[in-house]
């Protein structure tokens, strides 16, 4: 392969485009591919098929099924049309569908729960960016749930357990302006995810500025003014 991707620097290669190169993996084994000599892609895809065929051929169907969502993955980043990750998606949940029962399928259910829960898949859903970062979360979430309940003894799934552990853990993170003058506000804005409630304590700095300025000095004085706790809308999705 490292030969044909050296190749590729030197020979025009033709775009991959034809949607049906997402098909179902009977459909796949079964289609002609046009592969020239010095063109790379095609040729990796016909790789994949003369593979499959092999795999399938000896009933290797653990086999046939990771191959089959390596040749998925491979087409989805080659393929040259603005709709190859919806396609790339609808054959996942395809592949999902029609080996639900195997638990290699645990593997498919990663890679589904990935697109859903990265935050730059909601350009597939033009729609409210919030509302539907939460529809995705929770979806991605529940794909990981649910295999990790019908497969829990797979080799592993704890793949998908440490998902559902980065979906569901709690982060939040704060900007302020680093200089305030009197009379004026401050700001603070805060990302939060996963979180109910958060609470802020004010201090001020209780020292002159030549004991503030003391590189030697191993704390500074501060004396609490305030605390304010306010309530979040606990949600997946960070807001």
């Amino acid at each position: 392969l490292n030969g044909l991707f050296n190749i590729s620097q030197y020979y025009t290669q033709e775009p991959i485009t034809n949607k049906q190169l997402f098909a179902p993996v009977q459909e796949f084994m079964q289609m002609p591919i046009e592969a020239k000599d010095f063109d790379v892609n095609s040729n990796v895809i016909k790789l994949y098929q003369s593979l499959l065929r092999t795999e399938f051929s000896a009933k290797r169907t653990d086999a046939v099924l990771i191959s089959d969502l390596d040749r998925l993955e491979y087409i989805n980043r080659v393929f040259k049309t603005e709709d190859n990750t919806s396609l790339y998606l609808q054959a996942l949940e395809q592949l999902i569908q029609q080996q639900g029962n195997n638990p290699y399928i645990v593997e498919a259910l990663y890679k589904l729960a990935q697109f859903y829960y990265r935050p730059s898949y909601s350009y597939l859903r033009p729609d409210a960016p919030n509302t539907q970062n939460k529809q995705n979360y929770a979806e991605a979430l529940d794909i990981c749930n649910k295999g990790i309940r019908q497969f829990p003894k797979y080799f592993r799934i704890d793949i998908l357990k440490q998902l559902a552990r980065q979906i569901t853990q709690t982060n939040v993170s704060y900007t302020i302006e680093p200089n305030v003058y009197p009379g004026q506000t401050q700001d603070i804005k805060l990302t939060f995810k996963n979180l109910s409630n958060i609470s802020i304590t004010l201090y001020k700095v209780d020292e002159t500025t030549l004991e503030y300025l003391d590189v030697n000095k191993k704390t500074t004085k501060l004396e609490k003014v305030s605390t304010h706790t306010f309530r979040l809308p606990k949600q997946l999705y960070p807001q």
